[in-house]
């Protein structure tokens, strides 16, 4: 007789399933938990930095298990190749777009780290082994990601500029963006974990939230790849 899957067998499969999902959704949470430290919280800059580069690295893993899923390829080809943008298309454009707004960060913070650390390097009169070299180049990523949590995100400052505190409003902005993505996140993880039966409408109005918010997060790029380049 076949064996059938216990409880964690099915448990395992489902995490498998929706790996990418629940690494998107850690990714954020870390991210809010950031911009609450940094903000209301008063944490140090290193703290804020080192979650930073964590919800990168999680946003990274999630974008590379989206683009080399065969369904979620043949989703997005059908969308540019035989204009099929129905809201599965969306979905997955989506949160790719979401995953990659999510490694940016990070992925800008070790590229800036490794250039000023190799130029410490070559310019010390001291010899340094391989760990002492790899603690320098990890220093000094974490001292670009302190610097790129602190970057201006332009399009945020637009819309909060007519505000009596526009810092303190830019901070509320960016925040609530952050709990909209958890919220948004959390929703998809749970209908999946109690098999909802798909819906277009529900999934169409997810994925505009979340464009409309992967749009607002990444109104800072110009100004992140201006201080990486």
């Amino acid at each position: 007789m076949p064996h059938e899957p216990g409880w964690f067998d099915e448990v395992l499969d489902w995490l498998g399933d929706n790996l990418p999902d629940i690494l998107s959704f850690t990714a954020g949470l870390i991210g809010v938990v950031a911009l609450l430290l940094s903000g209301p919280l008063g944490w140090g800059i290193a703290t804020v930095a080192a979650l930073m580069l964590t919800a990168s690295g999680l946003s990274a893993t999630a974008l590379v298990l989206r683009v080399t899923d065969p369904e979620v390829q043949a989703s997005l080809a059908d969308g540019f190749t035989k204009g099929e943008f129905d809201a599965d298309f969306w979905s997955n454009a989506v949160s790719v777009g979401a995953d990659l707004a999510g490694v940016l960060p990070g992925l800008g913070a070790v590229a800036k780290g490794c250039k000023e650390a190799t130029q410490a390097i070559r310019t010390g009169t001291q010899s340094l082994n391989a760990w002492q070299k790899a603690s320098v180049y990890g220093s000094h990523s974490l001292e670009e990601a302190g610097r790129i949590t602190r970057l201006e995100n332009p399009l945020v400052a637009h819309v909060v500029r007519g505000c009596r505190d526009p810092e303190k409003a830019a901070k509320v902005v960016t925040a609530a963006s952050g709990l909209t993505g958890v919220a948004t996140g959390g929703y998809g993880l749970y209908n999946k974990a109690v098999d909802a039966d798909d819906d277009g409408i529900k999934d169409g109005a997810v994925a505009g939230i979340d464009g409309s918010r992967v749009i607002l997060d990444n109104g800072g790029i110009f100004g992140l790849v201006r201080h990486v380049f």
